[in-house]
């Protein structure tokens, strides 16, 4: 399985800008601010500390939110808990979950093992940024809800969580029901917490 380019324009359907606009508004509710949306450009997620985080619209329709620790790798427990936040239609594991992942174990490997065992889908794929080189990666979906789109964890560095927009004939999340997931996935950030 390959996951979707990560670096293609954003679409030229004139309903995007306006749920692109109304995503900005709910994340705003939420308390978390995004720059302006400007039609193929992507929108930073501000004031964010040691993390880089944006949200882009890919030319296929697909809402990408990219999560990038600055100076370090991504750790195996925030992987874990950026994907149940962001798949899992509950929001994010409560503080007596048994989310912990194996220290001992490669980060995509420790991830898999806890996701499935929480009834994700988890498997070894690769990612194409276009550039012809091609990097493994692991592919992360929720297939009681499908609407909530995948995640990709690329290396030990990036995650990069794509959801659709409902359409006609197509399931997709509101404008409202992807702030409530990147909110959750935020809040939980754990840029400061101790490394397992």
């Amino acid at each position: 399985m390959t996951a979707p380019s990560c670096s293609q324009p954003a679409g030229e359907d004139p309903d995007d800008t306006g749920r692109l606009h109304e995503l900005r508004r709910e994340l705003d509710l939420w308390g978390i601010v995004i720059e302006d949306p400007a039609e193929g450009m992507p929108m930073s997620v501000l004031h964010l500390s040691g993390l880089w985080c944006e949200i882009d619209l890919r030319s296929s329709g697909a809402l990408a939110l990219v999560y990038l620790p600055l100076e370090r790798d991504l750790r195996r427990h925030e992987a874990v808990w950026l994907a149940l936040a962001l798949l899992d239609g509950n929001g994010p594991p409560g503080p007596g979950a048994d989310v912990v992942p194996d220290p001992g174990l490669p980060l995509k490997e420790a991830a898999a093992r806890v996701l499935t065992a929480r009834g994700m889908a988890a498997e070894p794929g690769q990612t194409d940024y276009g550039d012809g080189e091609v990097t493994p990666a692991l592919l992360v979906s929720n297939p009681a809800d499908q609407t909530r789109g995948h995640l990709t964890i690329t290396g030990e560095r990036e995650l990069v969580w794509e959801c659709h927009f409902p359409g006609p004939g197509s399931p997709g999340l509101l404008p409202s029901g992807i702030a409530r997931a990147i909110a959750a996935a935020l809040a939980g950030a754990p840029g400061d917490r101790r490394a397992l």
